[in-house]
């Protein structure tokens, strides 16, 4: 089944990703401000070019009919601007190095990496408002997810992800997709 399979075939991609020089501290009582600000300057460069490149695939009238609301990267940015990095928006770094995503079933291996990330936001989420005070009206609604419906949009995300590959068996192209996605993450986190 595609959701065993694509756990288990990422699961190396995504533990180097969380043990990155840039995310290890990121629940530790030492994180600071200014290295939270990176964290989120870096995942800004990175989820912005990504849901530009996911516009074409119109996944909320095929498989996934909330994707609106799953936009992170304006999450990101207001995030930035409640920490007062008022750096315009054009001013960030964005990522040019991005994974191939030239169809629905690479777009669902992308979307598979980006809505993980709001799994492992929760516990984040708990850290960064003990350490740093932050709170999800308050500089983390990026980690904070979907608040109380992170559960529920991951299980609707995951039966859309099972649909489109029933409907197209699809299975080896997600993973690879998921894979570059943590691949192209990782290498963009190591330049900056």
């Amino acid at each position: 089944m595609i959701l065993e399979e694509i756990k288990y075939k990422t699961a190396e991609n995504h533990r180097r990703l969380e043990e990155s020089e840039l995310l290890k501290p990121i629940t530790s009582p030492t994180l600071t401000q200014d290295h939270y600000q990176k964290i989120l300057r870096v995942f800004y460069g990175y989820f912005y070019p990504l849901e530009t490149a996911l516009e074409p695939f119109q996944l909320a009238d095929n498989y996934l009919p909330d994707y609106g609301s799953r936009r992170k990267a304006a999450m990101i940015r207001q995030d930035l601007h409640t920490l007062q990095h008022n750096a315009p928006e054009d001013t960030l770094p964005l990522c040019a190095e991005l994974p191939s995503i030239q169809s629905m079933a690479q777009a669902f291996g992308c979307l598979y990496v980006m809505e993980g990330s709001t799994l492992g936001g929760k516990i984040i989420a708990k850290s960064l408002e003990k350490n740093l005070g932050l709170s999800a009206v308050h500089g983390a609604s990026f980690f904070h997810g979907y608040g109380p419906d992170t559960g529920h949009k991951w299980k609707t995300f995951q039966q859309s992800l099972v649909r489109f590959n029933q409907d197209f068996q699809k299975e080896q192209e997600i993973v690879e997709a998921a894979n570059e996605t943590f691949y192209y993450f990782e290498n963009w986190i190591r330049k900056n």
